[in-house]
């Protein structure tokens, strides 16, 4: 999902509404943080593993495989 297209979905939405993100082993936190990142796409295998890794911001890597991204924080 784009920012673009995440704007399009959030715009239809009821501007009090919380926005959450899973917890660690269940329930859900409050998003508290937005970042931009960069992320290597498709890098983990394990399914207990998303499918794309944060690269540490002073991580100069570059290629086709890595993209910019924005990240949201839960607590």
């Amino acid at each position: 999902m784009t920012v673009s297209e995440l704007i399009e979905v959030l715009e239809k939405l009821p501007k009090d509404d919380m926005v959450v993100v899973r917890g660690y082993e269940g329930g859900v936190d409050e998003i508290v943080e937005l970042e931009q990142a960069r992320i290597a796409l498709n890098v983990n295998e394990e399914w207990s593993y998303g499918a794309h890794e944060l690269l540490d911001p002073r991580d100069n890597a570059d290629g086709d495989d890595i993209v910019r991204a924005i990240y949201l924080r839960g607590e």
